[in-house]
């Protein structure tokens, strides 16, 4: 079965729609339009949805089980239990927004017209999976966690417009991009589900953790040109997140075991998606 996906279509709706507004556009102008119409310092805003990766996450630490608390009816081990629990997130969809900076020189005799961007994204989305720590000592211990996680991503791109082909409005490019990518999560629950521990957060001494992490990302596109200060445009988008970690608080509640505090790492995460977006030359 061929499974076409969500980004894919918005590409190509968004292509379409500038291939068939371009000649009405061209209709009111009396001269051609510069193959480059926007050379110098313009503004972007664009907004888009595509699809997460499944990505795993492993959760770890240390419930400080004793002999001591063993006596007092808390848990029924007698030594420190190590906890290294992983799971899966599925696949998920998600929208997201941002604006760009840039600078492109104006070349007459280049066919290709070069840009540089500095580019802000952000999105969140609150991530579920169930992880397992099953061992010898435990035969079932799964645990059922949610992280809201807010993502800002900052890049800098390098863009290439290609002039050919007596196009006047419609213009092809390329771009990459380097930069970093904060992930903020605020109110993290992990609750253990087998054996049911109910109404217990094993972060409850501190929900929230954020981590820095290297972004990277991968452009193509189309840009109509409207007029000497705007041009709409769509393109696909490859974004790269690489593997982050987290620090919770440790589980302090009367009638639990205490713990250490909890160590959440996310695997390296990517994203294929559509975008639209317009520009303006200031």
């Amino acid at each position: 079965m061929i499974t076409i996906n969500k980004s894919a279509i918005s590409i190509i709706f968004g292509v379409c729609s500038l291939s068939l507004v371009a000649p009405v556009i061209a209709g009111s102008y009396k001269g051609e339009v510069p193959p480059s119409a926007l050379s110098g310092i313009y503004l972007g805003g664009f907004g888009g949805r595509g699809s997460l990766n499944d990505f795993q996450v492993t959760q770890s630490g240390v419930a400080m089980f004793s002999p001591t608390l063993n006596a007092e009816g808390i848990g029924s081990l007698t030594e420190p239990l190590a906890i290294d629990a992983t799971g899966n997130v599925d696949t998920n969809s998600v929208g997201f927004g941002g604006l760009h900076l840039g600078y492109e020189w104006l070349v007459p005799s280049w066919v290709v017209t070069p840009a540089i961007e500095l580019e802000g994204i952000y999105f969140k989305k609150t991530f579920d999976t169930e992880l397992d720590n099953s061992s010898i000592v435990l035969t079932e211990h799964d645990f059922d966690d949610s992280f809201p996680t807010k993502t800002a991503v900052v890049l800098v791109n390098v863009v290439f417009q290609l002039n050919c082909f007596h196009m006047s409005l419609l213009h092809p490019y390329i771009g990459i991009g380097l930069g970093a990518a904060k992930l903020s999560i605020n109110g993290a629950d992990s609750s253990q589900v087998n054996p049911p521990e109910p109404n217990t957060n094993h972060f409850n001494s501190d929900e929230d953790s954020s981590d820095w992490t290297f972004a990277a990302q991968a452009k193509a596109g189309l840009r109509l040109t409207l007029n000497e200060h705007l041009r709409l445009f769509a393109e696909y988008r490859f974004l790269y997140l690489g593997n982050t970690e987290f620090t919770f608080g440790s589980t302090t509640y009367p009638t639990h075991v205490p713990t250490t505090s909890w160590k959440v790492d996310f695997d390296n995460m990517y994203s294929n998606a559509g975008v639209l977006g317009i520009e303006y030359k200031v």
